[in-house]
């Protein structure tokens, strides 16, 4: 299963902001419009991955704090946030990131 991945074939998008949300990899230009189509993926309850600069701190706390607070499930959430947002050595390609949403069987959240 795809946990975590530095994608080396998009490293050579220094500087990029936004992110690519879904299996069609959609490109979002900005990071306050990545958050809010994140967000409206997660009213659905749909799983998906993002991949993000993994230089850009700021939108993977606010995507992972999104998670948590939607009840979203991203596997080794503590050691990306310690990885990605507080170890600033590890910040170099693309990460990509699976959100899983939690359903009970009672089909809720």
């Amino acid at each position: 299963a795809l946990v975590v991945a530095t994608v080396a074939a998009l490293a050579g998008r220094s500087g990029w902001s936004g992110c690519q949300l879904g299996p069609s990899h959609k490109d979002v230009v900005r990071n306050d419009d990545c958050e809010k189509d994140a967000k409206q993926m997660m009213q659905y309850c749909v799983s998906f991955p993002v991949r993000v600069d993994s230089r850009n701190a700021h939108i993977i706390g606010r995507l992972l704090k999104l998670a948590k607070d939607n009840g979203y499930q991203v596997p080794d959430a503590d050691k990306l946030e310690m990885k990605y947002i507080t170890q600033s050595a590890f910040r170099r390609g693309i990460l990509e990131v699976q959100f899983e949403c939690n359903v009970d069987k009672e089909g809720k959240k």
